[in-house]
This record gives C-alpha cells, sequence and structure tokens, in this order.
C-alpha cells in the first residue's frame, strides 16, 4: 500500500515517490512511524518515544565529518590514500574566483593533466549522479571545463580517466557489505544510472575482493551507511568514490526481487539508528 501522510495541502495528503515510499515501509515494518515536515524531503521518524528528522532517504547513521569527508572527492580519496585503500587519485583544484585562492589554479591543473597523460576528467568536487562532469583531452578542453564549473561558484576535482566497461556499486551497512550490482555503459562515456547505465550482477569471482574493499573504504572514513563505487583498473580494484547517501531507485526499478533486498537492507539501517 503507497504510503501517504498529511501536509496541509488542500485535501491534506502528499502521495509519497516510489523509492522514498520503500524505505518508509522498511522503516514501518521495524515498528517506526512517519509524520511529513516537507512534503518528499523531511519526515519525522518516532518509534518507542525516540524521533528522529530524516532528510530525503537518509537516516542520519553518519556522522558530519565522515559525511562532509564522502561529499569531497579529492577528500575521499586522501583519506583513503592515508589508511591504506586503493582509490583513483583526486586532487582539489579550489574555485580560481575565491579569496583563499593562493596558487595559479589552471596552472595546478595543467601539470596534474600532465602527469595524467593524454585523458584526465574534471568535475565538481561535491557532485553526484554524474552532473558537471566531463572527460578532458587537451589543455583547451581542461581550461574551459574549469571556466564552466568556476562560474557556477563551484570548486572541482581532478583525476586521471581509467577506462572500465563495468563500474560496481557496494552498499555497506554496519562494517558489512550487504548488496552489490554493476553499472554498464550503454550511450555515455560515464557509468551513471540517472544517465543511462544499465544495472548487471556482479562476478562471484569478484564479488569477496569487492566486499573487503568497500568495507575497508566506509571504515576508514567511519561511515556506517553508504555505498561505495570501485573500478577495476589495470592496477587492480580501485575505489572511485563513496556516497554517503544509499540511493537504489534504479537498482530496484521493475525489480521485486531487488526492491526485496534494499527493502530488508533499509529495515535494519533504521533498527540499527533506533536500536
Amino acid at each position: 500500500m503507497p504510503i501517504s501522510v498529511r501536509d496541509g495541502g488542500k485535501d491534506g495528503m502528499t502521495a509519497v515517490r516510489p523509492y522514498l515510499r520503500m524505505v518508509q515501509n522498511a522503516g514501518a515494518s521495524a515498528g517506526i512511524s512517519f509524520r511529513e515536515i516537507e512534503a518528499n524531503l523531511i519526515y519525522l521518524a518516532s518509534k518507542n518515544g525516540k524521533q528522529f528528522a530524516m532528510y530525503n532517504v537518509d537516516l542520519g547513521l553518519n556522522d558530519s565529518s565522515s559525511y562532509n569527508i564522502a561529499r569531497s572527492k579529492a577528500s575521499t580519496h586522501s583519506v583513503l590514500a592515508a589508511g591504506g585503500v586503493p582509490s583513483i587519485e583526486h586532487r582539489f583544484l579550489l574555485n580560481a574566483a575565491s579569496k583563499h585562492t593562493t596558487e595559479d589554479i589552471f596552472d595546478k591543473a595543467e601539470r596534474l593533466f600532465k602527469r595524467y597523460g593524454s585523458n584526465a576528467v574534471v568535475k565538481r568536487d561535491d557532485g553526484a549522479q554524474g552532473e558537471n562532469v566531463f572527460l578532458v583531452g587537451n589543455k583547451e578542453e581542461l581550461r574551459d571545463r574549469l571556466e564552466h564549473l568556476f562560474a557556477l561558484e563551484l570548486n572541482a576535482a581532478i583525476s586521471p580517466y581509467r577506462p572500465s566497461e563495468l563500474e560496481y556499486r557496494i552498499v555497506v551497512l554496519n562494517g558489512e557489505a550487504r548488496l552489490a550490482f554493476s553499472k554498464s555503459k550503454t550511450s555515455s562515456w560515464k557509468h551513471n544510472l540517472s544517465q543511462g547505465a544499465s544495472v548487471g550482477e556482479v562476478d562471484g569471482l569478484l564479488q569477496g575482493p569487492l566486499f573487503k574493499l568497500a568495507e575497508a573504504a566506509a571504515n576508514v572514513i567511519g561511515l556506517v551507511f553508504c555505498s561505495v563505487d570501485i573500478l577495476d583498473t589495470p592496477d587492480g580494484l580501485q575505489v572511485l568514490e563513496v556516497n554517503s547517501s544509499v540511493f537504489l531507485s534504479e537498482f530496484i526499478k521493475g525489480r521485486p526481487d531487488r526492491e526485496e533486498q534494499a527493502f530488508r537492507l533499509f529495515r535494519d539501517a533504521f533498527r540499527l539508528k533506533f536500536d
């Protein structure tokens, strides 16, 4: 049954979008009730006299320091590297217009680009879902893409391009890898599901190493509930990025078996949050 909650609108009810509804149903199965604060965005989750404000589908299991590290591609790499976890290098490029800039950012970017070889990826440092992520092949493209990001008042990150047919996403809860799937490119060089990549299974021989790497990444950053994106590169498995909020809407779409997996995952996450 779809969950509807009070929002003070004309009919007093708001329909909840499917993925959020699945998450709330998982919470309800653990004895949790939800009261809408902002439609489809903020809910007050309550159980046995305890409550917390749930933003979107984030259960608030991660502390603010870990959350902020995961938001930054460059910070994520720095922390993983310091912890001995293999990851694809991301270097931070402060917006050239920032009052805190103490160096020529474009010169720094060109030096890194030269070190990475013929291709590099430039992206917003705090980005998600493949928005404002660019593959650059020369210095002119590099400067153009950086100027675009800086004009949007964003900071950037630059990394070497690592071609890979598949990208793997592993969801970790409380130190244990619980769910895994592959992402296959279709019409784009990116593996973003929101931009057309397709969901697939994980080779059984890779599952163990993928789980081990994802659990290590979550542990080093200090994340209780997260997803870890991993590439199988010529240098072995490497973490591409870590997401402090778990979104599985494309994974479960049209697949009741996968929705059941996600349901159990979030049910256990809610239990951990309250118990």
